[in-house]
């Protein structure tokens, strides 16, 4: 976690601005909704894991794509788009 700290006042959702990382599909985080600032970064294997991790959410999620092939992401983003 690079700084954040749960603010103990507000309870185990709420934390300070931070970067998570690495966050897995196992963590709370990645699952249920944070208050504050927070920004989870996790990795995948492939395209599939992403379309299974954001299909099987019971929330709205948002995604940032980051790569070093730009053609692969913009395909991705456009065929993921429903």
């Amino acid at each position: 976690m690079c700084p954040g700290e749960v603010w103990p006042l507000r309870g185990q959702s709420f934390y300070a601005p931070a970067v998570v990382y690495p966050v897995t599909g196992e963590m709370r985080l990645a699952h249920e909704e944070q208050f504050g600032p927070v920004i989870p970064v996790m990795v995948f294997d492939n395209d599939e894991e992403v379309v299974r991790f954001v299909v099987d959410s019971n929330f709205g999620q948002q995604l940032s794509l980051f790569g070093r092939d730009s053609e692969r992401i913009g395909k991705f983003t456009t065929d993921f788009l429903f």
